[in-house]
């Protein structure tokens, strides 16, 4: 017997409602168990086969069952995974189901929210499972991974006001940049932000020239002025920037002129076409589905071939 063999029994057992509700009646805590209306548990998930992402190891998918909880919570996630070897990593691979699960079910229903969920691992070894279940122990130094694991820094540069990026050392001149390109005020402040730039590292300042160029809303010839104004040192980069996005530029607009023209070209075969059939005394319908134009065109390209 494989241990998919293992897996699959399990998963076939987790689709009797009959295994289930006695299962968590036996293991859930008794706080949640008397959120739970149990009439209202059901299979919510059963996929197949999948690879977790990050390891991309094959694995049975694991079971969801959803269930309505009091009515101000909505209703409760409760995640079976089978494991048949111990794994220390299982707490996170845990929460990289998780976080995986909820966010896809969120964007597709568009949602602000996720629902609560509880995982559990049925582990089916052949010892008794030596690894602990506290994520933190997944960590080197628990105490300091703890403090920001899925509790990112939050970096808001519109909550920050110009003097306090411009005092920021060494990147306060881009995050200035960085923080009004996008906004309608930039093209009054323009200048001042590139003049600031002139304390900038070489190799950051001739990226953000590059930004600038391709993304300002400012007019190519303004902004090619002042920025070799206040930074002429960098004249090589900024006239390759701005010619190179000209170059595609023009590029684009032959292509879409030639893809118009196309489209035109076919559009009026079609009307020849069509007035031709018109002549020769064929039907509307007729006419219609030999050109695929509306019905409207033809009556149109009818009247002018009547004067």
């Amino acid at each position: 017997m494989s241990k998919n063999d293992h897996d699959h029994t399990f998963k076939l057992l987790l689709r009797q409602a009959s295994f289930v509700i006695p299962l968590l009646k036996t293991y859930l805590p008794e706080d949640i168990q008397k959120l739970i209306h149990w009439d209202t548990l059901e299979l919510y998930q059963l996929s197949g086969d999948h690879k977790e992402e990050k390891t991309l190891n094959e694995h049975i998918a694991d079971v969801v069952y959803q269930a309505r909880i009091q009515d101000e919570l909505g209703f409760l996630w409760i995640h079976f995974e089978h494991q048949g070897q111990p794994d220390a990593m299982m707490p996170m691979r845990t929460v990289n189901y998780q976080s995986s699960e909820l966010l896809k079910y969120v964007h597709a229903n568009g949602l602000k929210k996720c629902p609560p969920i509880i995982s559990i691992v049925y582990y089916q070894g052949k010892r008794p499972y030596p690894y602990s279940m506290d994520i933190a122990d997944c960590f080197e130094s628990p105490e300091l991974s703890m403090r920001y694991f899925s509790c990112p820094l939050l970096i808001d540069l519109a909550s920050l006001s110009d003097e306090e990026l411009t005092a920021h050392a060494g990147i306060g001149p881009v995050e200035l940049l960085l923080k009004h390109i996008r906004l309608p005020s930039f093209s009054k402040n323009y200048r001042g932000i590139i003049q600031a730039l002139q304390t900038v590292g070489d190799a950051e300042r001739r990226i953000v020239i590059r930004y600038l160029i391709e993304r300002a809303d400012i007019s190519e010839n303004d902004l090619k002025i002042a920025l070799l104004d206040y930074l002429p040192k960098d004249e090589d980069i900024i006239m390759t920037v701005a010619e190179q996005i000209g170059q595609r530029y023009f590029a684009q607009g032959i292509q879409e002129g030639t893809q118009e023209g196309m489209q035109k070209g076919a559009q009026r075969e079609k009307e020849v076409i069509a007035k031709n059939l018109f002549l020769k005394g064929l039907e509307d319908d007729i006419i219609a589905e030999s050109t695929g134009l509306s019905k409207e065109m033809i009556l149109r390209i009818k009247k002018e071939n009547l004067k």
